[in-house]
């Protein structure tokens, strides 16, 4: 991977990780086990990125 394209990655998972906490800030761990589309974004992004 070249440095650029290294720090394009890099970026781009800081901006996942920030959203991945925007968008269960305030939820409790039983929160986020009732929300499906909570579950379903996580379960995506963790796939996606491997």
């Amino acid at each position: 991977m070249s440095e650029s394209r290294l720090g394009d990655y890099l970026a781009h998972m800081h901006d996942a990780a920030a959203d991945a906490c925007n968008f269960v800030a305030g939820f409790s761990k039983a929160d986020f086990f009732e929300d499906k589309r909570t579950q379903q974004c996580h379960h995506h992004e963790s796939h996606h990125h491997r």
